[in-house]
């Protein structure tokens, strides 16, 4: 019934551990399809040793993790396609928890779950919009994404799709090295309903090696430009793509300040001007002018309240979740 695709490029540190995860599901996988976009780390000849476990490779030349996960999508043969990073992993019930949203909740089109953040060997939970086991369809869907700061409460490693519904919008862009998965997720929102569950069932491994990141996302702040300067974009919808944009904007902005790292804080301006984020443009200017040690000590502080939230919040699984091997 579902199909797994797990786009690689150069995760050989990773691919064994996070295939094991997919093959300890207690509700079975049918396939799982590793779409090799041209590494050269060897994580290929990893993955050649899962095959005949419902495990098949696929190998291309590099063209980016759109289209390795393109590829994944294209070849599935189930009729729904979840998606896992090759440096992420999934805790056992997670295609359980998926089925279950897709049985309970048939007209939607995209179906996520929560996931939890390994960074420095310590778990941290991201603020979400919902309660600990909410479960249902998402609407407003916009404002919902704005409301959680990390990865929004749909990521590339806790989602599962309609195969059809995200061939008719297109796949994943082509040509977009950063937010390519939200600008997805933005597109299918705008069309089909979201059905989600705040449970824990994914690891986000920002310890990972090679971890791909950046504080610049412009692509994803110029496709919602777009959408809020469409006549086809309905006005029920505009508040939280702005509040969407915001959030993009804003986490840019603060992570390039505390990183040290150059930004285009005009582009950003301008983008919030097209887009007629008015309050946006505001904001920005505010938080350019706060110096990077204050930001910094504000997000630390912050992460360390939320880090104290997934330790109370996963009391119960601790067990569990210190027994899962470390990559």
């Amino acid at each position: 019934m579902i199909s797994v695709v797990i786009p690689l490029y150069n995760k050989a540190a990773h691919i064994g551990h996070t295939l094991e995860s997919v093959l300890r599901q207690t509700s079975p996988v049918a396939e799982v399809i590793v779409v090799d976009d041209g590494s050269t780390d060897g994580g290929a000849a990893i993955v050649q040793e899962f095959t005949g476990r419902s495990v098949r490779l696929i190998q291309q030349t590099n063209q980016g993790v759109s289209a390795a996960r393109n590829r994944g999508l294209a070849e599935a043969t189930e009729p729904y396609v979840a998606f896992l990073d090759a440096d992420d992993e999934w805790l056992p019930e997670h295609l359980a928890t998926l089925r279950s949203l897709i049985c309970d909740f048939p007209t939607a089109s995209l179906w996520s779950t929560f996931y939890v953040v390994r960074r420095n060997g310590k778990y941290h939970l991201p603020p979400a919009p919902f309660s600990s086991g909410w479960r249902g369809i998402v609407n407003p869907f916009f404002e919902a994404y704005a409301k959680a700061w990390c990865l929004g409460i749909v990521c590339a490693s806790t989602c599962c799709v309609r195969k059809e519904h995200l061939l008719a919008v297109g796949g994943f862009p082509l040509g977009v090295r950063y937010g390519e998965d939200c600008i997805t997720w933005f597109k299918l929102a705008l069309r089909f309903p979201v059905a989600h569950e705040e449970t824990v069932t994914a690891i986000y491994n920002q310890d990972a090696e090679n971890r791909c990141g950046s504080p610049i996302t412009y692509d994803p702040l110029a496709f919602l430009v777009e959408l809020l300067r469409s006549p086809e974009t309905p006005r029920a919808h505009h508040r939280g793509i702005q509040a969407c944009f915001q959030r993009i904007a804003l986490k840019a902005l603060i992570k390039a300040k505390i990183q040290q790292v150059p930004i285009a804080t005009r582009t950003l301006l301008r983008l919030a001007w097209q887009g007629k984020s008015y309050s946006v443009i505001l904001l920005l200017s505010l938080w350019n002018a706060l110096p990077a040690g204050l930001l910094k000590r504000v997000i630390l502080l912050y992460e360390q309240h939320q880090q104290h939230l997934a330790q109370v919040t996963f009391s119960d699984r601790e067990g569990h979740l210190s027994s899962l091997p470390q990559c």
